[in-house]
């Protein structure tokens, strides 16, 4: 995972907290709420976002205000930053590519993660018509 990027490490992080909230703690879980609470202590609001997303994590105004926090942190402190990216899966790339004169036509990239970089390119005098991207996340 590129460090450099707040916003996607953030997206990561709110996803996989959420998820170790609503599953069950995973050592990767619980690694990432330390590292998060350590951070978010020197910081009552953030601390109090963390409090509430974990008292009900499938609550979306509390992921919200969480991810609010985690962003602003994460563009302030470039150690944090690392951390975090250290402790997060690297995303998924899914690429539609038309090169050398090629077309492509109706497709759909899709996925089900917050985790995943969707790319549709075009080179040459290749043609790229009706492709959508989808991202559906919980």
């Amino acid at each position: 995972m590129n460090p450099i990027d707040p916003n996607q490490i953030a997206a990561t992080a709110i996803s996989e907290l959420v998820k170790s909230m609503v599953k069950g703690a995973t050592a990767q879980g619980l690694q990432l709420l330390s590292e998060i609470r350590e951070r978010f202590s020197k910081d009552e609001r953030a601390k109090r976002s963390l409090d509430n997303l974990q008292a009900d994590p499938s609550d979306p105004d509390y992921a919200d205000y969480f991810g609010k926090h985690l962003r602003r942190l994460l563009e302030e402190d470039p150690r944090f930053r690392a951390r975090l990216a250290a402790l997060l899966p690297a995303p998924t790339e899914q690429t539609i590519s038309a090169s050398r004169q090629s077309v492509i036509e109706d497709a759909e990239q899709a996925s089900d993660s917050d985790n995943v970089v969707q790319r549709i390119e075009a080179s040459d005098e290749s043609a790229i018509q009706n492709v959508s991207q989808r991202k559906t996340t919980h």
